[in-house]
């Protein structure tokens, strides 16, 4: 039996309204979806966080890329010619520079390199040397002995 909010009788519950006072009757009270719409948002938001973390770079990939080193000499001497007969790196101790020997035997000519500033590692050319006597070799003649070292540098 349900009980009238008006008049206070009490009245079948399957009436639509109450027999004393004629009132209809209060609706039933609506189930909540309060519990399962915040289930939901919790979820949502979970996984939203997920993927904000995983895009997040690891503490090895948040470093700004390094950019190239500009090429090294004695290393496009090298790819152009081939490996060298005696490839020497002796240091000097006069400013922490340390100097760089490629020894071509067939070809006679011995190439003589320098770190190009203290900041730099890249090998810079020196001079161009006949092996025997470690006199510059010019231009033309080491055009001629080593045609593979198409260096710009007139020595």
């Amino acid at each position: 039996m349900a009980t009238c909010f008006n008049c206070k009788s009490q009245y079948p519950d399957a009436a639509l309204f109450c027999p004393s006072c004629g009132s209809v009757p209060e609706s039933p009270a609506r189930e909540s979806y309060s519990g399962s719409i915040l289930l939901g948002v919790a979820l949502l938001a979970l996984i939203l966080v997920w993927q904000v973390a995983s895009l997040t770079p690891t503490s090895g990939e948040n470093q700004a890329p390094v950019a190239p080193e500009p090429p090294d000499e004695a290393a496009a001497l090298i790819n152009s010619c081939g490996s060298p007969d005696l490839d020497r790196i002796s240091p000097d101790n006069e400013v922490q520079k340390s100097s760089r020997f490629l020894l071509y035997r067939k070809a006679g000519v011995k190439a003589m390199f320098n770190h190009g500033s203290s900041s730099a590692r890249a090998w810079r050319l020196k001079a161009m040397v006949d092996a025997r006597t470690l006199k510059p070799i010019t231009a033309d003649k080491l055009a001629r002995r080593l045609p593979c070292a198409n260096v710009g540098h007139e020595l």
